[in-house]
């Protein structure tokens, strides 16, 4: 602060300077100069974002006065000063820009905001300069660290390969005429000839064609397989090199019948077990020897060793050292060993014995205990397990054991080789629902995230998280990750026409959750979606957008009723209403049919039957056209199934703004489209089950359901009813179908009485699916209120057309019942014709009971009837059941406790009780007295 009011200071003492130069120089060229007025002006104040730094701007006006006060001469000059700022990430700009205007003449006190803003701006930059390059630093470690390790993995096959060549050439080629003495140094007491002569056959088995004649000298194949399953625990380095022998031979499907009498696999697996045992049991040294040495260390006599090394001190690395190199042997025969037997499990038979041996637990074991640094080992470890991870019972032992636990952990590695196939293995396992709880509790779902950033590991990472969305339990856990932007991104720049299962699928699954749907439709990617699913016309993204469609909708029943009045009131709801109207003489008042449905869909167009709650409204009005086209111009069935899927999940919330569904049926012409995919026979199942959706979906606009009612549709979708009959799904749609079209008067009657459909939904309450019988019961509930209520209307027309009458007669004396002989001399409407004439004005619903004057009332008595027939039929039946139980259990206990030939049972015993049916009759009323044959 001091050096800045120091250069604040200098700058001020600058400006005077410059202002008295600019005095002088008009004072030589005015007359009678008397002062000189200076005057600076603050300008503008701007960042310099390349610097870092604020520019300030500003103006020095000179004016020479003479002895009459005026000026004599003016001058301005512009200035710019730059002002060094020091930001940071924990830099408070609000007061730092407070202190810069306070400590600096040229910023104005108003201008603090300004400074606050443009100091923001200059942070925020700043920040992110040193976020791209740590990102770039960050990215340059990475790939140093990748370098590194593959000059270190190069030294190492270097320094194997050079290895191999020395052992080559201390070893003396060797010949198949000089078999029988390599094969006598193995009886040699040496172990060093021994192992010789076990490099001299492996030099020989290392020629494809010698294998054969190898395989057929019984004596060297027996003396191998003795001398390997005897010595394997003194000699790390003869059991590899004998082992090694078997690997070759191995390789060739035709020798292992034979290698299976020389008991290699059995071999094998024992070298296995035992150099698990040993690895761990040298860890517990290695854990015992450091806390010796630390007690050492600190002067402590802990020591509990035995024999002569009690009391000598550690040398740990020493020890380190000699562990590093025997495990460098064990990771060498364990990784031969490991090839022989996956080799040898070509056979099913022999896989399973080796399983039922415990080898699924041995190869979790390498992967976790030994936690090796030999990636060719853990792969093939690996491999082995994708090998066993296909049936179920190793699938079973995997998951007893661990193995998923180990998987995950190298999921992290670097060796992309091992990541791949433990992918793989992973894959596998994520058939079962307790292996995917596992993988969740790990938090794999992030670790995949990171994998599908890399083109190598995608497919792998992608099938193994649409597997772990199966689950709704897990589905939840997708949206607090970044796999959904992925998902997306992928979906829409995908490269291909349409899209890989895989990801589809995925997408599909997610789509499910309303959390990740929120997530979805956010931005612009739900639009992106949209567009390519129909121009593509790709069935799976098509069916991610019926499921968002499906979310929508969700959302909107969630909240209170939407629909206007028309469609809520079913037939007692405006209809009835009406009719009270007409009964108080209002009836001439009231419009027509034809002009109340007019009005109504003025009214729903100008509302937009929209709810205030409902969020969402703009997310698919800019295409439903698209998708209307899409379903009329679709040339594949399943591309057609799935628009009319996500249409039949739209609402009139959904439409543009002054678009009803009735004029969607206008403009594409859609009730031909309907009807003619409804015709038997045209259209598979699952066309004609959307199209049965789509119809119920249509008829929550009042004005669509009368455009449905004055078509054939309604009689298609009820003769469907029929011909699909044992197709529930088809059937439970139908039902669903008539409840929304009972929700309107017009569709209602004309579904009602010009159709026996409520005749066939009576005769559905014995379906054998539950839920068909449960929305056939709600339909029935649906057709006794419509039916009374229609005939309660007809009773208050009745009433209006005995007044009309009453009226006309006037003090004639003239009868108020019409309808007889003196109303027709008269030329007075009778009591029906009233009564239709008075409805009709009153609405449209006398208008539409007109035709069906003999049903009216009736529906409802028949509805109730079949409904006692069937549960008094249930309760007889079940009564019976009871009776014959009772019955069983009662000859029973009569046969233990007195075993008489000829004895009779019944009587009290059998008939001592009273109970009362549903219809207030006893057990004998019903006449189901078991001493009666004719029952």
């Amino acid at each position: 602060l001091h050096g800045r009011c120091t250069d604040a200071a200098r700058t001020l003492h600058g400006r005077c300077t410059d202002g008295g130069n600019m005095a002088t120089s008009m004072m030589d060229v005015a007359d009678n100069p008397k002062y000189l007025k200076r005057k600076v002006k603050s300008g503008q104040v701007n960042a310099d974002f390349d610097r870092g730094d604020l520019v300030l701007t500003y103006e020095v006006e000179a004016t020479v006065v003479g002895d009459t006060g005026k000026a004599m001469q003016t001058e301005r000059r512009t200035h710019s000063e730059r002002l060094r700022v020091k930001l940071n990430a924990h830099t408070d700009v609000r007061a730092y820009a407070q202190m810069l205007v306070e400590s600096n003449d040229l910023i104005p006190n108003h201008k603090v905001k300004h400074v606050e803003e443009l100091l923001q701006a200059l942070k925020d930059n700043l920040l992110d300069e040193r976020q791209r390059a740590d990102s770039d630093s960050r990215m340059r470690r990475e790939l140093e660290k990748q370098r590194k390790e593959e000059r270190r993995r190069e030294r190492r096959e270097q320094k194997r390969r050079q290895e191999e060549e020395k052992a080559k050439l201390e070893v003396a080629n060797a010949t198949m005429s000089e078999l029988d003495e390599y094969v006598e140094r193995m009886y040699d007491e040496d172990t060093a000839n021994r192992i010789h002569g076990a490099s001299m056959i492996l030099q020989l088995a290392s020629e494809a064609g010698n294998l054969e004649e190898l395989l057929e000298n019984d004596a060297m194949m027996n003396t191998l397989s003795r001398t390997v399953k005897e010595d394997y625990k003194k000699s790390v380095e003869l059991a590899t090199t004998i082992m090694k022998v078997f690997m070759s031979l191995s390789t060739f499907s035709q020798f292992h019948s034979s290698l299976h009498g020389y008991q290699v696999g059995s071999n094998a697996m024992q070298i296995v077990k035992w150099e698990l045992e040993r690895f761990t049991a040298r860890a517990r040294e290695m854990s015992l020897l450091e806390q010796i040495a630390e007690a050492q260390e600190r002067g402590e006599d802990f020591d509990p060793r035995k024999g002569k090394k009690r009391g000598e001190p550690v040398d740990l690395s020493h020890e380190r050292s000699k562990t590093k190199k025997l495990q460098r042997k064990q990771f060498k025969l364990l990784f031969v060993c490991l090839h022989v037997m996956i080799n040898l499990s070509e056979d099913e038979k022999v896989e399973r014995k080796m399983a039922k041996r415990g080898l699924v637990e041995d190869l979790t074991n390498v992967l976790g205990t030994l936690q090796s640094s030999n990636a060719d080992l853990l792969i093939l470890t690996a491999t082995f397990l994708k090998k066993l991870s296909i049936t179920r019972e190793n699938k079973d032992d995997m998951l007893k054991f661990g193995a998923v636990t180990h998987l995950v952990h190298y999921l992290g590695c670097s060796n992309a080789t091992l990541r791949k196939v433990v992918m793989s293995v992973l894959f596998n396992l994520s058939f079962d629902p307790a292996a995917r709880e596992q993988m969740l509790e790990l938090s794999l779902i992030p670790k995949l995230v990171e994998h599908l950033q890399h083109k190598q590991f995608r497919a792998g990472a992608l099938r193994l998280l649409y597997h772990l969305s199966v689950d709704d339990k897990c589905k939840s856990m997708f949206t607090y990750t970044d796999v959904i932007p992925y998902v997306m991104r992928m979906l829409i720049e995908f490269p291909s026409n349409h899209v890989a299962k895989e990801l589809a699928a995925l997408a599909i699954n997610l789509s499910l959750t309303q959390r990740n749907c929120l997530l979805m439709v956010q931005g612009n990617n739900f639009r992106a979606l949209v567009d390519r699913a129909v121009k593509r016309k790709d069935p799976l993204l098509l069916k991610v957008v019926r499921n968002l469609a499906r979310w929508t909708l969700s959302m909107q029943e969630e909240l209170p009723d939407r629909l206007p009045s028309a469609t809520r009131g079913g037939a007692g709801g405006a209809e009835g209403a009406e009719c009270e109207e007409g009964a108080e003489g209002k009836a001439a008042e009231a419009p027509s049919a034809t002009e109340m449905a007019r009005q109504e869909l003025a009214e729903a167009n100008r509302k937009g039957v929209r709810d205030p709650g409902y969020k969402y409204r703009r997310l698919w009005e800019n295409h439903v056209q698209e998708l209307v086209r899409l379903m009329r111009s679709a040339e594949s069935p399943a591309v057609m199934v799935e628009a009319m899927g996500t249409l039949a999940c739209l609402t009139p919330s959904d439409l543009p703004k002054g678009t009803s569904f009735a004029d969607v049926l206008l403009e594409h012409d859609l009730v031909e489209f309907l009807h003619k995919h409804l015709l038997p026979g045209f259209s598979e199942d699952d066309v004609l089950l959307e199209v049965v959706l789509l119809i119920g979906q249509f008829s929550l606009c009042a004005a669509a359901a009368r455009l449905l009612a004055n078509s054939p549709l309604i009689k298609l979708v009820y003769d469907l009813l029929h011909e699909k009959h044992d197709d529930a799904e088809i059937v439970l749609q139908v039902l669903f179908t008539f409840h929304r079209l009972l929700r309107h008067a017009d569709t209602g009657h004309s579904l009602l009485y010009e159709t026996q459909m409520a005749k066939d939904v009576c005769d559905l309450l014995e379906h054998r699916n539950g839920v068909v019988r449960v929305m056939a019961d709600t339909v029935l509930d649906q057709i006794v209120d419509h039916d009374e209520a229609s005939e309660s209307a007809l009773t208050a027309d009745r009433q209006l057309a005995r007044r009309a009458g009453a009226a006309a007669a006037g003090p004639a004396g003239v009868s108020g019942r019409g309808g007889g002989p003196e109303s027709d001399v008269l030329g007075l409407p009778g009591e029906e014709d009233a009564a239709a004439g008075a409805a009709g004005g009153a609405g449209g619903v006398g208008a539409a009971l007109r035709g069906f004057p003999a049903l009216r009332g009736t529906l409802s008595r028949m509805v109730r009837a079949r409904r006692f027939a069937l549960r008094n039929r249930e309760w007889l039946e079940m009564l019976q059941q009871e009776d014959f139980d009772e019955l069983e259990d009662a000859e029973a206990d009569a046969d233990l406790a007195s075993p008489v030939p000829g004895r009779a049972f019944g009587g009290a015993g059998a008939r001592g009780y009273s109970r009362r049916s549903p219809l207030g009759r006893s057990d004998e009323d019903l006449d189901l007295d078991d001493d009666d044959d004719d029952d």
